[in-house]
C-alpha cells in the first residue's frame, strides 16, 4: 500500500500517479532511483496541469524547469509548493545525472514528501473543482 494510491483512482493522473507509487517503493533501498522517479512524476503532474487549466500558458517555456518557474505557476500554486517542486527538479537532476548522488534514505524520503505534497496540492484543486 502506498500513500498515493488515492490517486491511482483519477484516470486524469495516469501518466503520474503510477511513478509517485514507485517513487515511494524505492525510497528506502534504492534512494536515487526514487528521487529520479520522483521528478518524473513532478514533470509529468506539471505537464498535465498546463494541458487542463486555461491559466497556464505554456507559449515559449521549453522544459520542466521553466513551466515552474513561470510566473503564472508560481502565483497557482504558491510559494511552499513552488519550492517543493523545484526541490524534487533539482535533487532529481542530481540522482539521475550526477555522477556518485548515492542519496541516504532520509533525503529521498524528504523527496519523496514534496511530491506528495504537491500531488495533493494537485487532487485537492481538480479532483472536485471546477478550476479546468
Amino acid at each position: 500500500m502506498s500513500n498515493f494510491d488515492f490517486l491511482l483512482e483519477q484516470k486524469d493522473f495516469e501518466s503520474f500517479a503510477p511513478i509517485a507509487v514507485r517513487a515511494e517503493k524505492y525510497a528506502h533501498d534504492d534512494p536515487d532511483t526514487s528521487i529520479g522517479l520522483c521528478r518524473k512524476a513532478a514533470e509529468c503532474a506539471t505537464n498535465w496541469l498546463y494541458a487542463v487549466d486555461r491559466h497556464l500558458d505554456s507559449t515559449g517555456l521549453r522544459d520542466f524547469r521553466d513551466k515552474i518557474s513561470n510566473y503564472q505557476f508560481k502565483k497557482l500554486v504558491g510559494a511552499d509548493i513552488c519550492d517543493s517542486v523545484h526541490l524534487i527538479r533539482k535533487l532529481g537532476n542530481k540522482a539521475v545525472h550526477g555522477e556518485n548522488a548515492n542519496f541516504p534514505p532520509k533525503t529521498s524520503l524528504v523527496i519523496v514528501y514534496s511530491l506528495f505534497k504537491y500531488l495533493c496540492w494537485i487532487e485537492h484543486n481538480y479532483v472536485s473543482s471546477d478550476t479546468f
